[in-house]
């Protein structure tokens, strides 16, 4: 392949065993593309009437050590925790941002989600449920605002998350091959990274960079 995707930055190994491939330096600004970001968004089903959480509350809630929702002021109701698997890039930023200091680690859970959308009917089908989605697929579920340690909340809009003021996000990239690309793969990339790109990517249903 000359041109990949990724939901997360290219990590050091990956790097280096592409670099020894041949395919040049990935961190490269002619390598690697910064093309979109995307909040990842908590969400409940519709019958919950909490709006917002704080990061701690969710954490807590992940680790296993907040389990009802009347802990946080809800119904008297068990939690219903909706996960992904350890292979998903979405979980993958969702856990290392909640538990970047370190300390408890996500308690294993019985509800596993294998994509955005199967998260979202997961939640839509359950009134206890919680879990999390990339921005484009809410899909009728209930979009936690994120209290952050200051007490101000944070609504997960396209404005939060290009002012990066919204804790829970990601970059979305393009990486190409620096030994094998070609014409076609160069125009690719150059409409990509254009503002010609950015009505496709809100169309998509994620955050472009174009500035408002």
């Amino acid at each position: 392949a000359v041109v990949g995707m990724a939901s997360r930055r290219i990590q050091p190994d990956e790097a280096r065993e592409l670099s020894a491939d041949g395919a040049g330096s990935m961190v490269l600004p002619q390598q690697e593309h910064l093309i979109a970001v995307d909040s990842l968004i908590v969400i409940t089903n519709p019958e919950n009437e909490l709006t917002s959480i704080t990061l701690d509350q969710l954490r807590g809630i992940y680790s296993g050590e907040v389990t009802n929702w009347s802990e946080l002021g809800g119904v008297d109701a068990p939690i219903n925790v909706i996960d992904r698997q350890e292979s998903s890039g979405t979980r993958n930023v969702f856990m290392n941002t909640l538990f970047a200091e370190g300390g408890n680690a996500a308690k294993p859970t019985d509800y596993i989600a294998g994509d955005n959308n199967d998260m979202a009917a997961m939640v839509y089908a359950d009134p206890n449920a919680i879990g999390f989605v990339g921005y484009a697929f809410q899909r009728g579920t209930s979009a936690l605002e994120l209290v952050n340690e200051c007490g101000i909340p944070t609504t997960p809009d396209a404005f939060s998350a290009k002012t990066e003021e919204y804790p829970l996000q990601r970059r979305l990239y393009l990486y190409n091959r620096g030994d094998t690309i070609t014409e076609a793969s160069a125009d690719f990339i150059k409409y990509a990274t254009s503002s010609d790109a950015d009505g496709v990517i809100a169309k998509s249903g994620f955050i472009d960079l174009s500035v408002k």
